[in-house]
């Protein structure tokens, strides 16, 4: 696996990682200070199949260490179908640690929280073991 830890020296960038539908990633750990949307995927506000979702994540870490978001991190957030998250963790010092929009036909499987702050949005059909 590999593992990024983030020092910001001042205030926090704007936003962490944006990734576009039918993106892929696995094998990687993520530590830094909260950061408003740490992985936003396109498509959060309508799900949008065409321009949204056909995600896959396996075994990632994702961790803040301390809050330099003032309570506006949400680490993990993306939207649209087909969503697929295996065998990850993820763990906030802030605010939303894990959210899905508009995830019909998702499978969410294998994961672990260091935080009961999950929310689930939109309309949903997701598997979740």
């Amino acid at each position: 696996m590999t593992k990024f830890v983030g020092q910001p020296k001042a205030l926090h960038p704007p936003h962490g990682s944006t990734c576009l539908s039918f993106f892929g990633l696995t094998d990687l750990a993520l530590e830094a200070p909260a950061n408003p949307d740490l992985l936003l995927s396109s498509g959060t506000a309508t799900g949008n199949p065409l321009t949204s979702g056909h995600l896959f994540f396996n075994n990632l870490s994702f961790s803040s260490t301390s809050d330099a978001s003032n309570g506006a991190e949400s680490m993990f957030a993306v939207a649209g179908p087909d969503i697929q998250v295996y065998n990850s963790y993820f763990l906030s010092n802030s605010n939303q640690v894990f959210d899905v929009n508009y995830g019909d036909g998702g499978i969410v499987s294998g994961n672990s929280y260091g935080s009961e702050q999950l929310d689930w949005y939109g309309h949903q059909a997701i598997h979740k073991t």
